[in-house]
């Protein structure tokens, strides 16, 4: 590996710092179901997945799509926690990364459950922005709570 400047090792951990704050951001607001927000975390020509009419998927180009097809998701009462992130650079405006995330919610009116994801991430900086190229969640475990959780996880937001 070659060395890298100070102004590149600056860069480098400027742009480790936007990329937290990308992941911070789409649990935020995936949590307030604003997907038009989530969508914009996404580079312009983002690949989204489209469900036709026959129960196939296509694949359709543009942020339109994505929110779109993140609309289709339950509007449950849920909270994330962005935990572990590591961060492999491919060069100074692309990298990729593994995320692993809990969150918490209610599923149903009688229904908690507690989860455990990981995604795997590709980003790309455009105009100084860092953004997503794609995220690729899978799941490891989901478990109901046993005792009725008590408030609105929404409650001041």
């Amino acid at each position: 590996m070659s060395e890298l400047s100070l102004e590149q090792r600056l860069d480098r951990t400027e742009s480790r710092a936007a990329l937290s704050d990308l992941m911070h951001r789409y649990a935020v607001l995936s949590d307030l179901h604003d997907m038009e927000g989530v969508s914009q975390l996404f580079v312009e020509d983002v690949r989204s997945p489209v469900r036709q009419p026959d129960g196939s998927t296509k694949i359709e180009i543009g942020r339109a799509a994505l929110r779109d097809w993140y609309q289709l998701a339950p509007k449950n009462e849920r909270v994330h926690f962005v935990g572990n992130i590591v961060i492999d650079f491919i060069d100074a405006d692309n990298a990729k990364g593994v995320v692993y995330t809990m969150s918490g919610g209610r599923i149903s009116d009688n229904e908690w459950r507690t989860s455990t994801i990981k995604y795997q991430d590709r980003y790309r900086r455009e105009n100084g922005q860092w953004l997503f190229v794609s995220r690729k969640p899978s799941g490891f475990y989901s478990s109901k709570l046993q005792t009725e959780a008590t408030g609105s996880l929404m409650a001041g937001l």
